[in-house]
């Protein structure tokens, strides 16, 4: 009895890591093409962002565009995440805002290694 109470455990902590796991791998490739998107618009270049991830600091032109322009397109997938963040975090607004911001920096830090090894030349 005592072992099917373990697995039940494992399976319920492997479903729900799987779909915090999902929730952010589904979104990424609506960020991915937002953040292309903005990169056009504010002629943000791939180094420019590459040092903004880097250094943490995305309040100075032409970055603070870029990021403006980031967070109002990603309103249109904002839901799951903010979802996923709230619950996670138990509604505690510090932690789902800092889990939030973790999200979108990630998804910046994946565009730009994706972006280099695609395409080196971009540097």
């Amino acid at each position: 009895k005592m072992k099917s109470v373990f697995a039940l455990i494992l399976l319920v902590e492997i479903f729900f890591g799987q779909g915090t796991a999902d929730v952010i791998e589904d979104n990424k490739e609506g960020a991915m093409n937002f953040i292309a998107q903005c990169l056009d618009e504010t002629g943000v270049s791939l180094e420019e962002l590459k040092v903004a991830i880097k250094s943490d600091k995305f309040d100075y032109y032409p970055i603070d565009l870029f990021m403006k322009c980031y967070e109002e397109t990603m309103f249109a997938i904002d839901e799951p995440i903010s979802r996923h963040c709230a619950e996670l975090n138990g509604y505690e607004l510090m932690k789902y805002l800092e889990c939030y911001q973790d999200i979108l920096i990630d998804y910046l830090s994946d565009f730009a290694e994706e972006m280099i090894s695609v395409d080196p030349k971009r540097m």
